[in-house]
């Protein structure tokens, strides 16, 4: 494959991901640069998903399929004190706790667990139709 052409897709995957991001995110104070403070002591992750969810303007799901198998659910407790850190940071060290992960799923963050990811990005996507049935 030509150089040049890896290059050029290699420059466009990024603008593209920095756009999913920066729309994703908004109100974090430019794409990767907005931090966040959090402080939860074993409080049930659907608290802390609520709290996220309110504060940083996003819309957070869980994979329930995917957690259930896992056996963890929005009142699993989870735990996490940092100040000042990228959001994603922060995700990443709150759900490593009960083994979950995240992914940006159609303009959503969805939590499910590293299984789910497998299986979130390999899923086919379904195109909807313009056309009247």
């Amino acid at each position: 494959m030509n150089t040049k052409l890896i290059l050029i897709f290699l420059f466009l995957f990024s603008v593209i991901s920095e756009m999913t991001y920066a729309q994703l995110f908004p109100n974090l104070g430019g794409q990767r640069t907005g931090t966040t403070s959090l402080q939860f002591l074993e409080q049930p992750l659907g608290d802390i998903i609520a709290f996220l969810e309110d504060r940083h303007g996003i819309e957070i799901q869980l994979d329930t399929a995917a957690l259930d198998t896992a056996g963890v659910n929005k009142d699993t407790p989870a735990t996490i004190d940092v100040e000042g850190i990228p959001l994603r940071n922060a995700l990443n060290l709150m759900l490593e706790e009960i083994e979950l992960a995240y992914t940006i799923r159609d303009e959503v963050l969805l939590i499910t667990t590293s299984e789910g990811l497998s299986v979130v990005s390999t899923a086919p996507r379904r195109i909807a139709s313009s056309r009247k049935l």
